[in-house]
């Protein structure tokens, strides 16, 4: 009975470890404030962008922003803000279901969480039960940004069409190609502390 005793310790001492090891020493989970926890089956850990992030995005918003750096006339400041408002109002309903899903990420995260510390020996590995939630609110943040990556070409061309004059055009490509880089940043395998 004893020997049956250790060898259930030693086993509920080693999880730990080995779970650790499969993860390549990172612990992925947690329901941070930028939601989403870790990335599913425990590889590099993904934060989900904020809805406000994603708005920010904007790349009519952006050219209005830099309208004086761009020299921007009142008329094309005027064809810019209406294809703003055309952005705008397309994510509306897809940005309020990204922000609905990330909410249940982080809710899903946090139970995971508060279960295990009630446990008596909690692990750092969740149960194959709390990473299928995991993974199914991860895929869900990833289909939803994926659909906002795809959009955001039509987006910024829609946005240079409102510009008539081809040395302001030029200036606005290349600033968008710094906000491109920034938008790839918030993507699901984009380096956000670069």
């Amino acid at each position: 009975m004893k020997l049956r005793l250790y060898v259930a310790l030693a086993l509920m001492a080693m999880v730990p470890t080995l779970a650790t090891a499969q993860k390549g020493g990172k612990s992925s989970g947690g329901g941070d404030e930028g939601g989403g926890g870790g990335a599913p089956g425990g590889g590099a850990s993904f934060k989900a962008p904020t809805r406000g992030d994603l708005e920010d995005m904007n790349p009519a918003s952006f050219l209005i922003d830099k309208k004086k750096k761009l020299q921007l006339t009142d008329e094309q400041v005027a064809a810019v803000k209406v294809v703003e408002e055309q952005i705008k109002e397309r994510y509306k309903v897809s940005l309020a279901a990204y922000d609905s899903l990330r909410r249940g990420s982080r809710s899903v995260s946090a139970s995971v969480g508060s279960s295990r510390s009630k446990q008596k020996f909690a692990t750092d590995a969740p149960s194959p039960a709390e990473q299928a939630s995991m993974q199914v609110a991860m895929r869900g943040i990833q289909q939803a940004l994926m659909g906002i990556r795809n959009q955001r070409t039509a987006d910024v061309d829609a946005a240079l069409a409102a510009i008539t004059d081809p040395a302001v055009k030029a200036k606005a490509i290349a600033l968008l190609k710094d906000q491109e880089e920034d938008f790839m940043r918030l993507m699901p395998g984009g380096d956000r502390d670069r």
